[in-house]
């Protein structure tokens, strides 16, 4: 049986039921996220495109600019 928190599960977890090694590392992946940000994996007091964690550091990762983190912390 699995314990913990939805918002740190992976999606193949999700999907199949099963845990893998690649499951911890998408929980841990999650956890620096939220370390490094401040942010919590779900905010709904945010505006809507940046409710989710993982949704809103999407494009900064993939473009590897994080400069609009950075002013909006600032």
């Amino acid at each position: 049986m699995f314990q913990g928190t939805v918002l740190y599960a992976a999606p193949e977890y999700i999907e199949s039921g099963h845990l893998s090694s690649k499951s911890d590392v998408w929980s841990y992946g999650v956890f620096l996220y939220e370390l490094i940000t401040g942010r919590k994996p779900l905010d709904m007091n945010r505006p809507q495109n940046e409710q989710k964690l993982l949704e809103w550091v999407r494009p900064y990762v993939k473009s590897k600019n994080l400069e609009p983190y950075h002013r909006s912390q600032t």
